[in-house]
């Protein structure tokens, strides 16, 4: 009876996770400032759009003067605010989470469709979580606030529902970590786990708009649905590569256009376009085949 429990229990926990990732990957929601993004993948950076689709391993940096939401395939949102590095980690009992280098992010965490059917536990009621060097918060549904760094550790305020914050993994699974309701608060470092404390929501939410504008104004803009980010993703990269055959070769007048526009014109638009001495090289060489050549012709 024991083994068949703890079973179902697992299975639970499988099924609830597989159906966050089944619902979909996570995907960059929306983006703000001028700044900008930086998406990088196997080492590779590049600057990202709003429509990428992460995977575990993902790893965005946001730039000082930007902000950027993400939508996981729960419904959870999470904001990164200015200067921001965040890692897309590996489902932990099933749920989705973030690694937080440094910067400061909110979530807002989506409750369960539907209840899990199994009996309650710290891992089957796990939603989100998020880890730093000095700790792990488990999410229950709810909303809150962390902000890493390694010299001042980790400080976590929740503005509603219920967070656990623990040591580790294993000691999050087994329920071992210092639980926290609404406007509660604490702070997290190498050396261990802080008491819980009590914060004004209000005047919290006064500074964080003050001091995190642009993730402020990241949070007002519609939340969008997977298929409409996808839309936009596969509309701008059509025109992306659109643009770049147009510019692939010189056939066709348009082409051709576009091409000597950007400095890259075909032989024949030399010949066109310069004295036929300054093609293939610097102009003194050309100078100095073609000048023997016109003087036999001189001569004869």
């Amino acid at each position: 009876m024991k083994t068949a429990a703890i079973v179902g229990m697992c299975l639970g926990v499988s099924l609830a996770g597989a159906c966050a990732w089944a619902a979909g990957p996570p995907v960059l929601e929306a983006v703000t400032g001028g700044d900008g993004v930086k998406f990088v993948r196997g080492g590779k950076a590049e600057v990202a759009d709003e429509g990428d689709e992460l995977q575990a391993g993902d790893r965005l940096q946001v730039g000082a003067k930007a902000a950027a939401r993400i939508l996981f395939g729960d419904g959870t949102h999470v904001t990164l605010s200015g200067g921001c590095d965040a890692e897309v980690a590996r489902p932990l009992a099933g749920a989705s989470g973030l690694v937080l280098h440094r910067g400061n992010l909110s979530a807002t965490v989506a409750k369960p469709p539907t209840p899990v059917a199994v009996k309650p536990s710290a891992a089957a009621d796990l939603r989100f979580y998020i880890k730093t060097n000095a700790a792990v918060m488990g999410v229950r549904g709810t909303e809150f606030v962390v902000d890493h760094d390694d010299a001042a550790g980790t400080k976590v305020h929740t503005l509603h529902g219920r967070v656990e914050v623990a040591r580790s993994d294993d000691d999050l699974h087994l329920g071992r970590g210092v639980r926290l309701g609404p406007a509660d608060r604490l702070r997290a470092d190498k050396t261990g786990i802080g008491k819980p404390g009590r914060f004004d929501k209000a005047a919290f939410g006064r500074d964080r708009a003050k001091h995190h504008h642009l993730a402020a104004e990241i949070g007002k803009k519609g939340l969008r649905s997977r298929d409409d980010l996808r839309a936009r993703w596969q509309a701008r990269h059509k025109d992306r590569g659109d643009h770049a055959d147009k510019h692939k070769d010189g056939k066709g007048g348009s082409d051709k256009a576009a091409i000597k526009a950007h400095g890259a014109n075909g032989a024949a638009d030399k010949k066109a376009d310069r004295p036929a001495r300054h093609e293939g090289g610097r102009p003194d060489k050309g100078d100095h085949r073609d000048r023997p050549k016109a003087g036999r012709r001189d001569r004869e």
